[in-house]
């Protein structure tokens, strides 16, 4: 990150789901490494964030939960770029 921000503005937008719905959606997607347990789930979940998902997230300059449809993910996220921008433009 340091890197890109010598570069020009850098900001990270965390998506955080709940475990049930992080378990939900893999099952949904149907992709054939998806966990078919919650324990597989679980062994997926820690690895994850054993690599430094979570730390990533709370780096974040906003987060949103993902608890619901894709089109409300990509709502929030369009909201808060956009009020990004918008700051960005104010400062300059």
């Amino acid at each position: 990150m340091d890197v890109l921000k010598k570069h020009g503005i850098v900001k990270v937008l965390g998506i955080h789901a709940p475990k049930e719905a992080r378990f939900r959606f893999l099952k949904e997607r149907k992709r054939t490494d998806a966990p078919t347990s919650q324990d597989e789930f679980d062994i997926r979940d820690k690895r994850e964030i054993d690599v430094g998902i979570a730390e990533a997230i709370s780096f974040s300059d906003s987060v949103i939960t993902n608890d619901g449809t894709i089109k409300d993910l990509q709502k929030r996220a369009v909201e808060i770029v956009n009020r990004w921008k918008n700051e960005d433009e104010r400062s300059s």
